[in-house]
């Protein structure tokens, strides 16, 4: 990465002293924990990826009443060959949380405290970050049941189920459910993880993406060069795994050439998705209010519910 693109961190564990330039070393050290990635897979995703030079635009001053409605946030279109692509940030991580305990109202206010420190610190656009929380059903079955059958939709066609439900395995996934299913190839069984809280980083700076992490994991006092006292989520959540994804123009080429993979030669060298081609045309998808429930997300974002025990 070029680092003359973003602000470096210090992301040493909770002491908040050190150097404010973190070093190539300190990243994979770290990185190792926070984003759960060998120091080789690391490493690459490092020395391959870059930081885009992105157009100048006019962001709105406010942030969205939907939290991943981050589409004025992003540089318009480009032109490639004719075809209007819009590409999201180069990286995103998601890691998962399961709670110790059902929150009440004063935790709320913590993790809103803690979003909205990320936010004030980290410009909101892809040279900053991003942040997003979503949750799962093990959240929602804390709260009375009286809160989750009102204030969840159900569907239009069956009145009695509701529009949040758990995840099931495919009918061509590896799983108990399937006996008759098998892979030539990594026949890793699926697993439907019981989680509480998803949070997303999205950021083209993979150093922005593990700081905000540790921060809220409570790893570190620093959060964009600046001391910033950790929000002490890890008395409350259990940080369970992490997953990190990229997107960028030829990075799964280079990746797939570094490693020597049999199929390098098959993904085309201009592509930013390992299947060969693109999926980021301008038109290609839907406005975010279609998508959220009325209530706006933002609004809700820490501990949806709470407000109404």
């Amino acid at each position: 990465m070029d680092s003359q693109h973003f602000q470096p961190s210090d992301h040493s564990p909770k002491t908040g002293k050190g150097n404010p330039k973190m070093s190539r070393r300190t990243v994979l050290k770290l990185g190792l924990g926070t984003l759960g990635l060998s120091a080789a897979t690391l490493t690459a995703i490092e020395s391959f990826s870059w930081i885009p030079e992105r157009m100048a635009h006019a962001a709105p001053a406010g942030l969205p009443p939907i939290q991943y409605d981050i589409s004025d946030y992003l540089p318009p279109a480009r032109n490639i060959n004719g075809v209007a692509f819009r590409f999201g940030p180069v990286h995103t991580l998601f890691f998962t949380a399961q709670l110790k305990r059902t929150p009440g109202k004063h935790d709320a206010e913590v993790l809103a405290a803690a979003l909205d420190t990320i936010e004030s610190t980290y410009p909101f656009s892809p040279q900053g970050v991003f942040t997003f929380v979503s949750y799962g059903l093990p959240y929602f079955q804390r709260l009375p049941a009286n809160l989750f059958d009102t204030y969840i939709p159900r569907l239009l066609s069956n009145p009695d189920r509701f529009a949040l439900e758990e995840a099931v395995a495919s009918p061509t996934d590896v799983s108990p459910e399937n006996p008759g299913i098998h892979k030539k190839h990594f026949n890793v069984p699926v697993v439907i993880e019981s989680n509480d809280v998803l949070f997303t980083i999205r950021s083209d700076s993979l150093s922005n993406l593990q700081n905000v992490a540790n921060w809220l994991q409570d790893l570190t006092d620093i959060l964009n060069g600046e001391h910033i006292p950790s929000p002490g989520l890890s008395e409350l959540l259990t940080f369970t795994s992490s997953r990190l994804m990229f997107l960028q123009i030829g990075l799964p080429r280079k990746l797939a050439d570094a490693n020597s993979l049999s199929y390098a030669g098959r993904v085309n060298a201009a592509s930013p998705m390992w299947m060969g081609f693109a999926d980021q045309q301008g038109d290609g998808g839907g406005p975010a209010a279609i998508t959220t429930f009325q209530v706006p997300s933002r609004a809700h974002r820490a501990f949806p519910l709470l407000e109404f025990t």
